[in-house]
């Protein structure tokens, strides 16, 4: 686990040069709680960031305006959203899935720290 929180700090404070990294952004939350989305039929995980990444994404997210980007945990896709305009905060849903168990686990995942939230340009 110590490993996982030196790499996102590295990432988070610009020490890992390589251009595949220099546009990633390794987030920290607030809080990640499930909830089930009536339009999509699908549970999300719906996420706060603190505020250090709250204020990090919506520079992000501002750079990225009109570009779509990746949102993804230990490197694995989650979504792929179009920035229409830049994110400054409040609760962002990520993820969806038929299975409550699934998405409470991952949930979990984040809220412990077991888990990494990143976001990058999708390129």
């Amino acid at each position: 686990m110590r490993t996982r929180q030196i790499f996102a700090a590295a990432l988070l404070a610009g020490l890992l040069p390589t251009h595949a990294l220099a546009d990633m952004l390794a987030l920290s939350l607030a809080e990640a709680e499930t909830m089930f989305n009536e339009a999509s039929q699908k549970w999300e995980v719906v996420i706060r960031l603190d505020d250090d990444s709250a204020k990090a994404f919506a520079q992000f997210t501002q750079v990225h305006l009109q570009q779509q980007i990746k949102v993804m945990v230990d490197g694995e896709v989650l979504v792929t959203p179009m920035i229409r305009s830049p994110i400054y905060g409040g609760p962002l849903p990520i993820g969806g899935s038929e299975s409550q168990a699934k998405s409470q686990d991952l949930a979990e995942r984040l809220k412990s720290g077991r888990a990494i939230l990143t976001v990058a340009p999708a390129e």
